[in-house]
């Protein structure tokens, strides 16, 4: 099997049990240095597209939550961006699982927002 497979597998069968996140990163190369920090109106404006190969997996986690879905993401951002070198940052890409759903948050300037493809 190859790891991607193995990867939606984890992903879904996880989040039948609890809502899990994926954080993704762009990859530290010089290409990706304008997309970085950009807010999505002005990747839009660069007509730059967001792909799921220009980013790295960082971290994946279960997001404990007392029911409210924001409140559950909030935690998880200010518990990373307690642990140095380890923060959520403009221009990362949030997936979250729950059960057979999947949602995709891009780290904007002025906070969450969503995204259709990656």
């Amino acid at each position: 099997m190859d790891d991607e497979f193995k990867e939606r597998c984890f992903s879904y069968y996880s989040a039948l049990i609890q809502p899990i996140y994926k954080q993704y990163k762009l990859k530290e190369e010089p290409i990706y240095a304008i997309q970085r920090y950009c807010s999505l109106e002005t990747l839009s404006e660069y007509a730059i597209q967001l792909a799921k190969s220009d980013y790295m997996l960082k971290e994946r986690g279960v997001l404990k939550n007392d029911g409210l879905f924001e409140s559950g993401i909030e935690t998880v951002i200010e518990r990373k961006n307690s642990v140095r070198n380890n923060s959520v940052s403009v221009g990362d890409v949030i997936e979250i699982y729950r059960g057979n759903e999947r949602d995709l948050y891009y780290v904007d300037p002025v906070g969450l927002k969503c995204l259709d493809t990656f």
